[in-house]
């Protein structure tokens, strides 16, 4: 006789499924940038508007946005808890995607006002996951598995604050030759932290 799983434990898929349905819709968009913006990468230009446009719907429309649905989906299987609350986790998925899409159209024709206005959405979104996620993971045994999700909840905040702080010294210059510098930062604690510990 076959043991019927406890439905308990089986994460509800309502959360995870609209991140990564509209991750991997952001994903075809961001491909189609990509191709259009060949000539300032073939010119080089990596940092041109357009390029930075479909970087970011690439990373934070696809990578990211999947990568927070498969959080709300694994983080109750790997670490046999609930997540704390999955209505903030559809208000922080409402966030993110507003904030996403504002970013590409910030960077398309680089509105500084606009990258800081949706860069502030999409922090405010990762601090409410960050906040949802913590709240789950408090009382779960510390294990290897625990260790990684916490470092990697520590890299994804300071990546999005990075990218906030810069997006911030475009209307009020203050990095100087740190704003370049930052970028690598940036770019290192968003592959090298968040995505590889995960």
């Amino acid at each position: 006789m076959n043991a019927s799983p406890n439905t308990m434990n089986i994460p509800d898929i309502r959360l995870p499924m609209p991140f990564i349905v509209t991750g991997l819709l952001m994903f075809v968009a961001a491909q189609g940038m990509i191709l259009a913006s060949v000539n300032p990468l073939a010119n080089g230009v990596p940092q041109s508007p357009t390029v930075l446009a479909a970087a970011h719907l690439f990373i934070l429309g696809f990578g990211v946005m999947v990568a927070l649905g498969a959080m709300y989906q694994l983080i109750p299987v790997a670490l046999q808890t609930n997540i704390y609350s999955t209505r903030l986790g559809h208000w922080q998925f409402a966030f993110y995607t507003v904030g996403t899409v504002g970013l590409w159209w910030g960077f398309f024709d680089f509105s500084t006002m606009r990258l800081v206005l949706f860069g502030s959405l999409t922090v405010l979104s990762i601090l409410l996951f960050e906040y949802n996620l913590w709240q789950s993971i408090k009382s779960v045994k510390r294990t290897a598995i625990s260790m990684a999700v916490k470092c990697a909840l520590v890299y994804l905040l300071m990546t999005v604050m990075i990218g906030l702080w810069m997006v911030i010294d475009f209307i009020s210059p203050h990095l100087g030759e740190w704003h370049p510098r930052l970028l690598y930062v940036h770019i290192l604690f968003g592959l090298i932290g968040w995505f590889t510990l995960l």
